[in-house]
């Protein structure tokens, strides 16, 4: 990251800004209501089933209005209608989206000489469709509540997760770097070329975390936690905060279904890094799991069942999200009203 570059370092995370945020929602909720989070994982066109899931869940009338929301990649791109609860953006954006509107083709013999498969061109067109100026001016309003929203990005020339806190930049008013930032969240390397911010590369985070909460935001959100606890014990011996409630949605299966790779360039670059993120979630899964057992967090998952018509990552088939998106509403549905969602296998 460039030292001049303050505008990025005015955006990204900051444990000041979240113990504060934290603190005061916790006033204005009262004591008695826990901390709503909910973290979204990164799996591309499998981003229906997010959306679908969400959809069924909100229909039951028991979806929490989230406090936190996180996510990375295609989570990144839920991430906004998710904070907002505007199902209708999600549905649109995971159903009736195609290859085109995502991927831009390159001239076959340029491949090897460029920096990636294909280029952003139409996903940025995509993001700026459904993320106008006006709603990101409603995330604006709602980090006034002190509701927090961040995305992720992996940060090339450091090696390391940015966390961009997307409430602070709506707040700013700055809508093409909110844009900017989901476009570098989700541009998967060699699928997509790395997005230049500040003179600095940028890639899709679920590069260094598909879920990026374990290592990086829930031992921050447990000490802006345990700050709220011992200030509420200052006023009131008798006062107890509730542990936070964490959702995490996985835009994928735990165990892939068996594909047959075409041995040529594409295909090979699209299994790889779907292999990488697949790898990727499942090692953020157990961290998160384990430590909010630790914490005695209520924790609560929700992936794709291995017998779910799942989507190939980035291959955005109409058809095949439509129908993933029915199956997901059908389960967010079903356990909107279940104290205890899908187990995590032991290792």
């Amino acid at each position: 990251m460039l030292a001049s570059d303050s505008r990025t370092l005015r955006y990204q995370f900051q444990q000041e800004d979240l113990d504060q945020s934290i603190a005061m929602r916790m006033a204005q909720k009262g004591p008695q209501h826990p901390l709503q989070v909910l973290v979204l994982s990164g799996g591309g066109s499998n981003g229906a089933w997010g959306a679908g899931f969400l959809k069924g869940w909100g229909s039951k009338g028991t979806r929490p209005e989230f406090d936190l929301v996180t996510g990375v990649s295609t989570g990144g791109l839920l991430a906004t209608g998710s904070f907002l609860g505007d199902d209708e953006m999600l549905q649109q954006a995971f159903t009736t989206t195609k290859d085109s509107d995502v991927k831009g083709n390159r001239f076959f013999l340029t491949i090897p000489f460029s920096d990636s498969v294909y280029t952003s061109k139409p996903l940025k067109k995509l993001i700026a469709k459904y993320v106008t100026n006006q709603v990101i001016d409603r995330v604006a309003a709602e980090a006034g509540k002190n509701r927090r929203l961040y995305v992720a990005s992996t940060d090339l020339d450091a090696g390391r997760l940015h966390i961009w806190d997307l409430t602070r930049i709506a707040a700013a008013h700055d809508y093409d770097f909110y844009r900017t930032a989901l476009l570098a969240s989700a541009s998967a390397p060699m699928i997509f070329p790395p997005v230049n911010i500040e003179g600095t590369l940028h890639a899709d985070g679920g590069v260094k975390a598909n879920l990026f909460f374990r290592n990086n935001l829930l031992p921050k959100i447990a000490k802006s936690h345990q700050k709220a606890q011992l200030h509420l014990r200052a006023e009131s011996k008798t006062m107890q905060l509730p542990q936070p409630s964490v959702y995490v949605i996985v835009n994928g299966q735990l165990d892939p279904a068996m594909s047959a790779v075409k041995d040529c360039l594409i295909p090979l670059a699209e299994r790889s890094v779907d292999c990488l993120m697949d790898s990727n979630n499942i090692g953020c899964l157990y961290e998160t799991k384990y430590w909010a057992a630790d914490l005695h967090y209520d924790f609560r998952l929700a992936f794709i069942p291995n017998d779910a018509p799942a989507c190939e990552s980035f291959t955005f088939d109409q058809p095949k999200m439509q129908a993933l998106y029915a199956v997901a509403v059908q389960y967010g549905q079903q356990y909107a009203i279940q104290a205890k969602w899908m187990d995590l296998p032991e290792p």
